[in-house]
């Protein structure tokens, strides 16, 4: 595992940590215990890298990740993020907090990594998800170009432009 990748790791849980804490509290009522109970696990092969996230005690498995660079390379990019699909929406309860926590994440990496970030949302089946992209303060954070792969609308958009 690269140095980078190392420290991101080692970073990870804080950041998620803070930017989901204060998410949280900005709902009426906060839930503060879904902030703080998560599960992060890194995976690295010769095709890229990914991060996932659980509850703590379930298993971490692909329906969770949070941090994925293997569909970026497919779109000439280095750094992705991503979710995977409407289980990781649900790990969530279908609040818009993945949009607040990914962008914190992609300009941890980026900064970490000296490069342009970017984040990409898939939605298959997730029809609540899809339809919290149009409501209007959140149009400007989902500004983004739209590509199809494998059948899923991907949401792309370059956090450093």
């Amino acid at each position: 595992m690269s140095k980078v990748l190392k420290r991101f790791k080692a970073l990870l849980p804080r950041v998620l940590d803070v930017c989901v804490y204060e998410y949280m509290l900005s709902i009426d009522p906060p839930e503060i215990e879904l902030a703080l109970d998560l599960n992060i696990s890194v995976k690295q092969d010769a095709k890229g890298y990914s991060f996932y996230a659980a509850h703590k005690g379930m298993p971490v498995n692909e329906n969770h990740i949070i941090f994925n660079n293997r569909l970026g390379k497919q779109l000439g990019y280095t750094n992705v993020l991503m979710l995977a699909d409407s289980n990781t929406a649900e790990l969530y309860r279908g609040k818009n907090i993945q949009a607040y926590m990914l962008t914190y994440i992609a300009r941890y990496f980026a900064a970490l990594n000296d490069q342009d970030a970017v984040y990409v949302f898939t939605y298959t089946d997730n029809t609540a998800m899809q339809r919290s992209l149009v409501k209007a303060k959140y149009k400007k954070l989902y500004r983004a170009k739209v590509y199809r792969i494998a059948g899923m609308r991907v949401y792309v958009r370059r956090l450093h432009e």
